[in-house]
Parts: structure tokens; sequence; C-alpha cells
């Protein structure tokens, strides 16, 4: 069975309705869960930067070292953490490298017996990236990193691959089915929080600046942040239905002449990987937003974690992480298409 039948068979299995969550039918659906789930870590362990930024699927993200908005491990931030321009003292977001690491971890994501949720203990709320594009040959032309922040050395470049659009979408049917029947199916809705603390997926997407930030979405008394929802309902319908479509956030491309046709990509082990699509003009850039939950990845070449290098003109490799062995050289060419990766 390959990850694209498994996928198949549990799509199927829920476009049935409720009937998939009927008392006699809900062990065929958990064994459907499994090997979908099953097959696509597999998957996931064998992506790579360039086929992932070929088809459209690599996200990249600037950030800091580390980095706190409000109280954490009994130190205050410069600044607070803030939610709808309200100040919540005994709150925390962090957003820097060292605790995106900590998201990769379930343990930290965690509801404990007690009704304490490690995500809010620790600050480990959604965060901002870019989707790239295949389409645009430089990567510098699609960060999200303003001039007023420093220069982009200055910050750490995170790339992380994204889910194939037919995976987050069958993982957005199968979470909001198995919320609504909770009660009824305690075991699906478990093994369902189980996979929701383990894949990366996208909640929000746009084609421009989101202004993301936080907001209390609380019906009960309880906080409940989410980060990049706007007061306006209809906006982040539209920007979490972009999800379902990922792709259509990203600038279309140009018509390349027969000179300019791209080429194959080659890997250290003789293959090739699809050349990419035509490059745009060299002014565009892409300057796209999307609201991420980062967790835990398959294997070891992602999250790619480097710095950029003006003179050399490439994001290189930070040298205690893991995926650096996997980037020949260690280093991640601006011009994205030239990255060769080891064991591809």
């Amino acid at each position: 069975m390959s990850l694209e039948e498994a996928r198949s068979n549990l799509r199927l299995k829920l476009l049935d309705g409720d009937t998939a969550f009927e008392p006699d039918q809900q062990k065929d659906t958990l064994d459907l869960i499994d090997k979908w789930w099953t097959f696509y870590k597999i998957w996931e362990g064998k992506d790579t930067f360039v086929r992932a930024f070929n088809e459209g699927r690599m996200t990249i993200r600037q950030g800091p070292a580390s980095q706190t908005y409000g109280e954490y491990n009994g130190k205050s931030s410069t600044g607070g953490f803030l939610a709808d321009n309200v100040a919540y003292p005994t709150e925390r977001y962090r957003t820097g490298m060292d605790s995106l690491k900590e998201r990769m971890n379930p343990d930290n994501l965690a509801k404990l017996d007690n009704g304490e949720r490690m995500k809010y203990k620790h600050g480990l709320h959604d965060l901002s990236a870019s989707l790239c594009t295949p389409n645009i040959p430089l990567i510098t032309k699609q960060v999200r990193w303003k001039n007023e922040q420093g220069k982009l050395s200055d910050w750490i470049t995170i790339f992380m691959p994204m889910a194939q659009q037919e995976d987050l979408t069958l993982f957005t049917l199968l979470n909001l089915m198995a919320k609504r029947t909770r009660n009824a199916c305690p075991d699906i809705f478990n093994r369902v929080r189980y996979i929701s603390k383990r894949m990366t997926r996208m909640k929000l997407a746009a084609g421009e600046d989101i202004g993301a930030g936080l907001s209390n979405q609380s019906w009960n008394g309880v906080p409940k942040f989410k980060y990049g929802l706007k007061p306006d309902s209809d906006l982040n319908m539209n920007r979490f239905k972009n999800t379902l479509d990922y792709r259509s956030i990203l600038p279309k491309t140009t018509t390349p002449t027969p000179a300019s046709q791209p080429v194959a990509v080659q890997t250290t082990t003789g293959g090739s990987i699809p050349p990419p699509p035509p490059p745009m003009k060299k002014d565009d850039t892409s300057t796209n937003e999307i609201v991420m939950c980062y967790r835990e990845h398959q294997g070891e070449r992602f999250p790619l974690f480097t710095r950029f290098n003006d003179k050399a003109r490439a994001f290189v490799c930070l040298p205690d992480e893991t995926g650096a062995n996997y980037i020949q050289n260690r280093r991640i060419p601006d011009k994205w298409a030239l990255t060769v990766e080891v064991g591809a």
C-alpha cells in the first residue's frame, strides 16, 4: 500500500459522513487513520529540500535564537504579552529558535490531568512564516524580514516543508469530524489529537502580509489564544480556505523563452529531481504570510536552521544542527535551485 492509497481509503470513509463514526464502524475508521498516518510519516521522512521547494511546499521563517513576550520562568521580557491589545501579565509567547525546537516535542503540547496546558505554560502558540514559490529564483526575494529589523544575517532563517495539499485537507476534514463526535467517539478523537501534536500544518494563509497577532477567542472565561485571527470573521474564513489550496497564494508564473527553460537538478546519488517552474521577472517578490503550527518532523533533515551569509550569498546551516548533514557544503544558495542534497 502507498500513501496515496491509504489517503484515498480514509477519505472515502470520511465522505460517507457520520457513518464512519458509528459504533460498529469506529474500529475500521481507526485502522484507516493509523494506516494513513503510518504512510504519511514514512513519506515525511523521505522529503527533501529541493523537492518541497519545487512543489511550492517549502516554508521559511526568520527569528532570533531566543525571544519571549511576557513572563517566563520567573523573568519578564521588555515586550509584554498582548492579545487584542490587552495585556496578560501571567502569560507568555515565545518565538525564537529555542522555543520552535520545543514545539517539535509532543510532550510540550499536552494537557495534563489537572487541566494545565503545557502549550500555554511554555508559550508555544502558532507562528508566522512565508510559503516559498519555485517561480522566483532568489530566496532573499521571498523572506518576510524587514529592513527596520536589521540585517538578514542577524536573524536565524528556518526552512520547513509543508505537507502535501491532499494530506493537509484530509487532516482538516478528519479533525473537524472528530471534534464534532468527540463524546460518542473518544478513541477517534484522542487519536486525532495525538496526530495534531505531531503534524506540522498551516492554519491561515494570505497572499499579502496578514498583520498577525494574538487574539483571545475564549468563550467560557478560560483564555484561548489564537495567532493571526482578526475581528473580521469573513476575512478569517477566507484565509482559512486558502489553506485548503495553499499554492493559490503564490504569485503566478511568467512564460519563459525556449533558451531559459529550466533543467533537472542533480543529486549526490546520481538521480535527478524534476526542474522547477519557469522563473518570474527579476524584480518580482513574494510577500505572502502564513500561520503555522510547527510540529515533530520525521527524520533528521528538518527543520533546517540557517543564517544568511551576504558575502557567500547563501544560507549557511548552523553547525550543530543535524539537518546540515544533508546539504552539500552546508550551504543553501540564494539561488535555491542550485542546492545539492546529500542522500536525496
